[in-house]
């Protein structure tokens, strides 16, 4: 993985995939796939919230979601679980609510893993791959979410058939959201509300956090129920 500061923002890159883009200034939005993930945390309507992120790139998520999550005046504790230790040293002079960092292997911490949270996003690859422990363990990172909460899961939209059916197994509720000229398709699951509920929730979600010519690019549509 490499680090590389630009004029406007900072890239982190693995050979010549692009793994995320960090802003530079007070706005970390980007019009790309991590705005959308970082508006998850609303859907749950609660106004304090534990969010496990497995992966977080450069932290772009993790802005985009304080920048939402305070502008909405609610509070979050965020866990973010990721190996490499560069990124974590780039991400964190931004943090503004209060964050653990597990410098640790989505995979090697997901199981045994004892709490549980509002909401898991899980955003990790090698280049445009899922690693090897989402096949292994998904149904455990599912698992560490409480039983009204939300998991997310960030993947290329050909890979939705490896692993819908597993979601629609642990979840009552399931949408997906497309970006147009995006490779992207974002999984966003509950047992809180059904899956037109939850269709609704997560568009006003989106529309609150994204610039509108950002947000006219998105599709939100139910994979069950």
């Amino acid at each position: 993985m490499k680090v590389t500061p630009k004029r406007f923002s900072t890239w982190l890159s693995h050979g010549n995939a692009v793994q995320s883009i960090l802003p530079k200034g007070p706005d970390p939005r980007t019009n790309m796939v991590w705005d959308v993930l970082g508006a998850t945390p609303l859907i749950t309507g609660r106004n304090k919230m534990s969010i496990l992120m497995l992966g977080a790139g450069l932290g772009t998520t993790l802005h985009v979601s304080e920048r939402a999550l305070a502008l909405a005046k609610r509070e979050a504790q965020y866990t973010v679980v990721e190996s490499d230790v560069e990124v974590v040293i780039a991400m964190t002079d931004r943090a503004h609510f209060e964050v653990d960092y597990f410098i640790q292997d989505a995979g090697d911490f997901v199981p045994g893993h004892s709490e549980r949270y509002d909401v898991v996003i899980e955003d990790t690859f090698v280049k445009f791959e899922k690693p090897g422990w989402v096949d292994e363990k998904l149904e455990l990172a599912m698992a560490l979410v409480i039983p009204k909460g939300l998991f997310v899961m960030n993947m290329m939209s050909r890979q939705l058939p490896n692993y819908q059916n597993r979601i629609e197994k642990m979840f009552e509720a399931c949408v997906e959201v497309t970006l147009r000229g995006y490779p992207n398709s974002i999984v966003i699951a509950t047992n809180d509300i059904n899956t037109f509920g939850l269709r609704h929730v997560a568009l006003s979600a989106i529309r609150y956090v994204a610039k509108p010519e950002f947000f006219s690019t998105i599709d939100v549509k139910g994979l069950i129920r």
